[in-house]
């Protein structure tokens, strides 16, 4: 019992760590007597786009070699998974036993020359993911499964079932976490997966990309200007197989804002997930103009109150004191009052000084942008 429940442990923790993943497949490896064992997920059963997958330490490169051939669409095993139906659990599934078969093509030319003799494995869909396969290989002669270790095997589906679901939802949930973090020091964010898609965007970014957006293939973003598509695509395949990825800039304009610049910085990953990643950070920089934090921020980081920093932000943008007093209808000892206070709570003396400060550690879009409404 004890090595069961260390069992479902190391798969849990799978769920929520995917560096794990290999190592809980292992685990399941050992347990079962398996000479290997793999997850799959792919949109389809032809594993024809968006195909990712995890396996024991032992078998990497046989499925490594299966799925980039034409091994994969040739599998009787996997012709019997789609025959079976569709369900939303492993459990409902249920476990598909299947000897090979010697006068098949692929036996002969793939699973005989790693002495593979027998699969089983089951299959679930997943909203808006597509199929999940579990599968462990048996070698001639090792023996398969014994009724008892089926019966686990069946109890540890459900397991299995759970921990995907949640593995599944992790990556979004770290962009969203990482997206709110960025746009909380003001700068319109957006964080790209492996496969191109937008995994999580700030409201502003948003807007902007769906100005520069011509179409999403598949759930991918591609821009109706090439040049740009060029380069978003060449920091997205440096993320996935570049050991040390650079980033790259790119002008951009927007009708209704400001020239800009795209800051597209690719996030580098060793590990093998079946859900994807961020692969990259998309930032936005306005060119020719002077930019301030956002007043939120400012209270944040000096502890300014709203007025003050209201009146920070726009000495940092360039506007005279009697402009702004004239503008908000305040009077200008009030506002000399508050610049006072400013200058004790930031350590400055001067509007210059001050100016100086708070545009160097802007990242945004200056607040008053007003950004073109977008059906």
């Amino acid at each position: 019992m004890k090595l069961v429940n260390d069992l479902l442990d190391i798969i849990y923790d799978a769920s929520t760590d995917a560096h794990n993943w290999s190592v809980a497949l292992t685990a399941i490896n050992n347990y079962f007597n398996a000479s290997g064992s793999f997850i799959i997920r792919s949109k389809d059963i032809s594993f024809s786009n968006n195909t990712e997958w995890v396996s024991s330490e032992n078998i990497s490169d046989i499925i490594n070699k299966y799925l980039n051939s034409s091994w994969c669409h040739r599998d009787y095993f996997n012709s019997e998974l789609q025959n079976r139906g569709k369900f939303k659990t492993f459990s409902d599934f249920g476990l598909i036993f299947s000897s090979v078969d010697s006068s098949h093509p692929n036996h002969k030319d793939f699973f005989a020359m790693h002495n593979i003799a027998q699969s089983v494995g089951s299959m679930m869909f997943l909203p808006d993911t597509g199929i999940v396969i579990f599968r462990m290989l048996y070698e001639e002669g090792g023996g398969g499964l014994t009724r008892a270790l089926r019966r686990n095997l069946e109890h540890l589906l459900p397991h299995l079932d759970r921990s995907v679901r949640i593995s599944a939802q992790m990556p979004l949930s770290h962009a969203r976490t990482t997206t709110m973090a960025i746009q909380g020091m003001g700068s319109p964010v957006a964080l790209v997966g492996r496969d191109g898609c937008i995994l999580s965007a700030s409201e502003d970014m948003e807007r902007i990309l769906l100005a520069l957006t011509a179409t999403r293939t598949i759930g991918r973003l591609t821009l109706a200007n090439q040049a740009v598509q060029k380069i978003f695509d060449s920091v997205i395949s440096a993320a996935i197989s570049g050991p040390m990825p650079i980033g790259r800039s790119v002008p951009l304009r927007v009708s209704g804002l400001p020239p800009l610049v795209l800051h597209s910085v690719p996030i580098a990953s060793d590990i093998r997930t079946l859900f994807p990643l961020p692969a990259a950070v998309l930032t936005l920089t306005p060119i020719g103009t002077v930019s301030a934090p956002p007043p939120s921020l400012l209270q944040a980081l000096f502890g300014l109150t709203p007025a003050e920093s209201r009146l920070a932000q726009g000495l940092a943008e360039g506007r005279p004191l009697d402009a702004l007093s004239e503008q908000w209808g305040v009077s200008r000892e009030t506002l000399r009052t508050q610049l006072r206070s400013i200058f004790a709570k930031t350590g400055t003396n001067r509007q210059a000084e001050l100016a100086s400060i708070l545009t160097s550690i802007s990242l945004s879009l200056p607040s008053n942008t007003k950004f073109p409404n977008i059906n």
